[in-house]
């Protein structure tokens, strides 16, 4: 099944100062809802908790560098992915045994 939106352009502000309006169907019971304000410059942040901080400086966790795999390990991983390698029931078993020798 495909859904097409009705309307493909941005969300334009309200000229009147009222909110924007989303049109529901032509039902006069058809609950409206204001449309969600969207800023032109949007940035993601991720702060991590006191707690967190401390774990990470207590198991000397560092950061994993995206480039410490070679390419052919990285696409021989990606297309295993893809072939759904790691949702056989063995390999899930396997995973959680090795994670249960860390805990």
């Amino acid at each position: 099944m495909t859904v097409e939106p009705t309307n493909r352009g941005p969300v334009q502000p309200s000229q009147t100062g009222k909110p924007n309006v989303a049109k529901v169907g032509n039902r006069p019971d058809t609950e409206k809802k204001a449309a969600p304000a969207i800023p032109g410059n949007v940035a993601d942040k991720v702060e991590f908790s006191a707690a967190a901080q401390e774990l990470h400086e207590l198991t000397g966790a560092e950061r994993i560098d995206a480039n410490t795999l070679p390419a052919e390990r990285l696409h021989e991983i990606l297309k295993r992915v893809s072939d759904g390698f790691y949702d056989r029931p063995e390999v899930i078993e396997e995973t959680a045994r090795r994670v249960a020798e860390d805990i």
